[in-house]
């Protein structure tokens, strides 16, 4: 074997090596592209080329919120609570109970002052 062949050979192996060490420490991709200098997609065609497992992580800090199912949106209507209080209550956007509300027929208590209607 040449020595420039023994040569690629040991830095194959010390990017495995570091690559390792990176993925040890718990980062995450993000993290580990940064500590490459890679772009993140980069980084994580690398990892799958060299064979290197990676935990993923959940985004945000703490993780991901669990998400709330079409029951519990029909609970909060049943109570008779508006939009704006059931997305305060299950803490998601305005605008998450109304995708709910419509794709379930959900029907909320209309907040607007003076209405009793439901929409």
């Amino acid at each position: 074997m040449s020595s420039w062949d023994q040569l690629l050979k040991r830095q194959a192996q010390e990017r495995r090596k570091f690559l390792q060490s990176l993925a040890d420490k718990g980062l995450s991709l993000g993290e580990g592209a940064k500590a490459t200098s890679m772009t993140p997609s980069g980084f994580a065609h690398m990892l799958k080329r060299e064979g290197i497992p990676w935990k993923r992580h959940a985004s945000g800090i703490g993780g991901s919120k669990p998400r709330n199912s079409a029951d519990d949106y029909k609970k909060c209507a049943e109570q008779g609570m508006t939009v704006a209080e059931t997305s305060a209550h299950l803490d998601v956007s305005f605008n998450a109970v109304r995708d709910m509300a419509a794709r379930h027929e959900i029907k909320f208590k209309d907040g607007r002052r003076g209405n009793p209607n439901w929409i």
